[in-house]
């Protein structure tokens, strides 16, 4: 459906737990994108997953990264800043920089798990983000 609507133009966000989903867009779009979210944070079998499924799938993963490394934000705002800002460590370390990641693309696609969160519970299968346009 994705390819059909949007060509080429999309790209896939996965946090590699979700590698049903690579694995279906490589099927239909070999070398598609794949948008990892390198927050500076992740474990290094994270890293470890990102690279093997990157390995194993014909995709291109598209490691997005923040403006500043965890060494920076800690030099400019303080060490921890999880811990004492949580949404405003988001918004610097994943809002922001996936923001800036699907400038270019038409749609993105993701796997929202609706037993995640009450919020997600009635999620469409298709739906239109507000947030990211």
């Amino acid at each position: 459906w994705t390819d059909e609507h949007f060509g080429g133009n999309y790209v896939v966000a996965s946090n590699m737990q979700d590698a049903v989903l690579v694995d279906l867009a490589s099927r239909i779009r070999p070398g598609v994108d794949v948008l990892f979210l390198d927050t500076g944070y992740h474990f290094a079998e994270t890293i470890g997953t990102r690279d093997a499924v990157e390995a194993v799938y014909d995709i291109r993963v598209v490691n997005v990264t923040a403006e500043h490394t965890v060494a920076e934000q800690d030099e400019l705002l303080g060490k921890d800043l999880f811990a004492r800002d949580p949404n405003e460590c988001c918004r610097l370390r994943k809002v922001a920089p996936l923001r800036k990641a699907l400038q270019g693309y038409s749609a993105w696609v993701t796997g929202i798990r609706r037993v995640e969160s009450p919020t997600r519970a009635n999620a469409p299968l298709v739906s239109f983000d507000e947030a990211f346009g």
